[in-house]
Protein backbone atom coordinates (compact mmCIF):
# COMPACT_ATOMS: atom_id res chain seq x y z
CA UNK A 1 0.00 0.00 0.00
CA UNK A 2 2.67 2.50 0.90
CA UNK A 3 4.53 1.65 -2.44
CA UNK A 4 1.54 2.45 -4.31
CA UNK A 5 1.40 5.70 -2.72
CA UNK A 6 4.87 6.63 -3.14
CA UNK A 7 4.07 6.22 -6.78
CA UNK A 8 1.28 8.35 -6.69
CA UNK A 9 1.46 11.81 -7.58
CA UNK A 10 -1.51 13.21 -6.09
CA UNK A 11 -0.61 12.43 -2.96
CA UNK A 12 2.47 14.36 -2.48
CA UNK A 13 1.46 16.77 -0.24
CA UNK A 14 0.94 13.56 2.35
CA UNK A 15 4.15 12.46 1.31
CA UNK A 16 5.91 16.17 2.25
CA UNK A 17 4.09 16.22 5.49
CA UNK A 18 5.26 12.51 6.50
CA UNK A 19 9.21 13.67 5.35
CA UNK A 20 8.65 17.05 7.78
CA UNK A 21 6.96 14.68 10.56
CA UNK A 22 9.92 12.16 10.30
CA UNK A 23 12.46 14.81 9.82
CA UNK A 24 14.01 13.38 6.32
CA UNK A 25 13.04 13.40 2.82
CA UNK A 26 10.31 12.07 0.88
CA UNK A 27 12.77 9.47 -1.02
CA UNK A 28 13.60 7.91 2.09
CA UNK A 29 10.07 6.53 2.31
CA UNK A 30 7.73 4.92 2.09
CA UNK A 31 7.25 3.28 5.91
CA UNK A 32 8.85 0.06 6.24
CA UNK A 33 9.67 -2.06 9.14
CA UNK A 34 7.46 -2.87 12.49
CA UNK A 35 4.51 -0.80 11.12
CA UNK A 36 4.30 -2.82 8.16
CA UNK A 37 3.82 -6.09 10.72
CA UNK A 38 1.31 -3.76 12.75
CA UNK A 39 -0.57 -3.01 9.35
CA UNK A 40 -0.62 -6.62 8.52
CA UNK A 41 -1.91 -8.23 11.47
CA UNK A 42 -4.70 -5.51 12.02
CA UNK A 43 -5.45 -6.00 8.17
CA UNK A 44 -5.92 -9.76 8.88
CA UNK A 45 -8.37 -8.86 11.79
CA UNK A 46 -10.32 -6.61 10.23
CA UNK A 47 -11.08 -9.65 7.69
CA UNK A 48 -13.86 -10.12 9.94
CA UNK A 49 -15.36 -6.21 9.68
CA UNK A 50 -13.88 -2.69 10.52
CA UNK A 51 -11.24 -2.65 13.20
CA UNK A 52 -9.88 0.38 15.18
CA UNK A 53 -6.37 1.16 15.56
CA UNK A 54 -5.44 3.55 18.63
CA UNK A 55 -2.18 5.24 17.25
CA UNK A 56 0.14 7.80 18.17
CA UNK A 57 1.88 7.14 15.04
CA UNK A 58 2.27 9.31 11.67
CA UNK A 59 2.88 6.91 9.54
CA UNK A 60 -0.69 5.73 10.12
CA UNK A 61 -2.08 8.46 10.98
CA UNK A 62 -1.08 11.03 7.78
CA UNK A 63 -2.38 7.70 5.72
CA UNK A 64 -5.87 6.79 7.23
CA UNK A 65 -8.14 7.23 4.40
CA UNK A 66 -6.08 4.96 2.27
CA UNK A 67 -5.83 2.63 5.16
CA UNK A 68 -9.46 2.46 5.63
CA UNK A 69 -9.72 2.51 2.06
CA UNK A 70 -7.46 -0.58 1.29
CA UNK A 71 -7.68 -2.54 4.65
CA UNK A 72 -10.56 -2.48 6.76
CA UNK A 73 -8.90 -0.43 9.24
CA UNK A 74 -10.20 2.73 10.78
CA UNK A 75 -7.75 4.56 12.84
CA UNK A 76 -8.06 6.43 15.62
CA UNK A 77 -5.46 9.63 16.37
CA UNK A 78 -4.43 9.26 19.65
CA UNK A 79 -3.32 12.78 19.83
CA UNK A 80 -6.66 13.80 19.68
CA UNK A 81 -7.94 12.12 22.80
CA UNK A 82 -9.61 14.43 25.46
Amino acid sequence: MYATIWSDSTKNEKKKRWAEIKKTTVDKGPPNGPDLKILATTAKLAQGGIVELLTFDSDFILFADEILSQFGISIKNGWLLK
